[in-house]
């Protein structure tokens, strides 16, 4: 459902550069979200994995290694 929401206010009322962000906050917090959410890194993936195949991030879209290293530290 987010996804569709987010395909949605694609462009006309989000923009690109904000979407990039939103993501980027997001996994910048997903490990305090992994203590209370136990599958975080999975939901996290397939959320992703999805706005990647909706065209809304483009595949080339990467967050920084320190984040992806401190996220599956946690796993």
């Amino acid at each position: 459902m987010t996804s569709v929401l987010l395909s949605a206010l694609y462009s006309d009322v989000i923009s690109s550069t904000q979407i990039k962000q939103g993501f980027f906050m997001l996994l910048e917090y997903a490990d305090d979200l992994a203590v209370e959410i136990l599958d975080t890194v999975e939901s996290l993936t397939l959320f992703l994995a999805r706005v990647v195949v909706d065209d809304i991030l483009p595949p080339s879209w990467h967050p920084s290694q320190k984040i992806i290293i401190r996220i599956t530290k946690r796993v």
